[in-house]
């Protein structure tokens, strides 16, 4: 998630975050938007399902007025492809992931164009409430050879965050190439 849908990672970010000052504080992060590049590959992508869509009108509507109930399931195949596959890509580029945190209670919320999907409230373990670890896949032929002038390529993985739950469990969080920026989301969340 975080590799591509980033949170803020200070309360500048007023855009991002909802801080509550009511009786009880929580705060609120609201992981952002893909970036402009994506959309335009979004367009493109939109633009030649459209093309093949109109390509292949006229033979589908052959198919469909056959009395072979085949064809007219393949039809209903490939049109609901058409319809399918540009709602996904949409799906993809409406997300939001919300993390609020009030005390020790942690609520979790998977949006698309601003209607709850998915939801899970979880309390947080007193002792750590917050974990970041690194994960790195399997080394590549650099790290293997070692070579300074190599280490650029090498595989530094990404960091992982985690909330330590009071049933002794993780939940995961988030994901970063930076671990300062899990580092300041984990601040963040912890003072509230």
């Amino acid at each position: 998630m975080g590799l591509l849908y980033i949170f803020p990672c200070s309360e500048e970010e007023n855009d991002r975050i909802q801080i509550s000052h009511g009786d009880v504080r929580s705060i609120t992060l609201k992981s952002y938007g893909l970036p402009r590049l994506f959309w335009i590959y979004l367009l493109c992508s939109l633009s030649i399902i459209l093309l093949m869509a109109i390509g292949v009108k006229d033979p589908m509507l052959k198919l469909f007025q056959t009395e072979d109930p085949l064809n007219k399931g393949l039809v209903i195949l490939v049109l609901s492809t058409f319809i399918l596959i540009p709602l996904s890509l949409l799906g993809f580029f409406l997300y939001e992931k919300r993390i609020t945190k009030s005390k020790n209670k942690l609520k979790i919320g998977h949006y698309i164009l601003g209607f709850k999907i998915r939801k899970g409230d979880y309390i947080l373990s007193n002792s750590e409430p917050f974990i970041i670890s690194q994960f790195r896949g399997t080394p590549n032929i650099a790290r293997e050879k070692g070579e300074p002038q190599m280490r650029a390529f090498e595989n530094q993985g990404y960091f992982e965050l985690f909330g330590g739950l009071e049933n002794g469990e993780r939940i995961f969080l988030d994901r970063n190439n930076r671990k300062a920026d899990l580092v300041k989301i984990s601040n963040l969340l912890n003072s509230y």
